[in-house]
């Protein structure tokens, strides 16, 4: 029997998404499928309602692939590929698999010999470190810093010694405390240092900025509360 093929989905990064920003090949792609692991099955069905699928949303099947996912359902999920299900992955903003549960999957289909085929589609870290300037030649993605503030002090030490060898730092932080991590990087980076700050990518609200830190500091705070946001900074 032949296995089938785990499929990496990128989906829009917002409800307010320019037109044209999912490539045609995800929808050609979603209506071969037989199914969806979706980090939240529901805004999983809106985002295939929103590229006009077309087969009826009823016939695919839905699992849950989130951090309360177990290790028994992931094997599940192995199971239904190697008996020639293609399914895909969906994250619930832009390409799965980076600071997103689908991880996990993808690692384990690629132990396991499945067909692991990734969608063009957007980063919202990518875009970030291409439109702010700073530099992508060599790069570091942190994921999610520290809550904590001297664990965060003792990170933020760490990513400012790695770009001051010239390696571009790019971080983000859960939106409704990006004004926190804000003002901790404002705090803590050299004055001198670039600062780029990516919010709302790809939406009709995108706004991007760089400069140095001391420019920020000496500027009302930027417009970013619970707006989804990258931050990129380097020398």
């Amino acid at each position: 029997m032949e296995q089938g093929t785990l499929y990496l989905v990128p989906c829009h990064l917002g409800e307010d998404a320019r037109d044209n920003t999912i490539n045609p090949e995800v929808r050609i792609v979603c209506n071969k499928l037989d199914g969806f692991l979706a980090e939240n099955p529901k805004s999983c069905r809106a985002f295939l309602k929103s590229i006009n699928l077309e087969k009826p949303l009823q016939s695919f099947d839905y699992y849950d692939l989130n951090k309360r996912t177990s290790d028994i359902e992931r094997s599940e999920y192995i199971s239904l590929l190697k008996s020639g299900k293609n399914l895909g992955i969906i994250s619930e903003a832009g390409c799965p698999g980076i600071a997103d549960p689908g991880a996990d999957m993808v690692r384990i289909a690629q132990q396991n010999n499945i067909k692991v085929v990734p969608l063009v589609g957007p980063s919202s870290i990518l875009l970030a470190l291409i439109a702010t300037g700073i530099g992508g030649q060599q790069f570091t993605f942190h994921g999610y810093l520290p809550v904590d503030e001297k664990e965060l002090k003792g990170k933020l030490d760490q990513c400012i010694a790695a770009a001051q060898q010239g390696v571009t730092q790019i971080v983000m932080e859960t939106p409704y405390r990006n004004l926190k991590l804000f003002k901790a990087l404002c705090n803590n980076l050299p004055n001198n240092f670039q600062l780029g700050v990516a919010s709302n990518l790809t939406q009709k609200t995108e706004w991007i900025k760089t400069q140095k830190v001391s420019a920020w500091s000496k500027q009302p705070e930027p417009s970013i509360h619970k707006v989804p946001t990258i931050f990129v900074f380097g020398v």
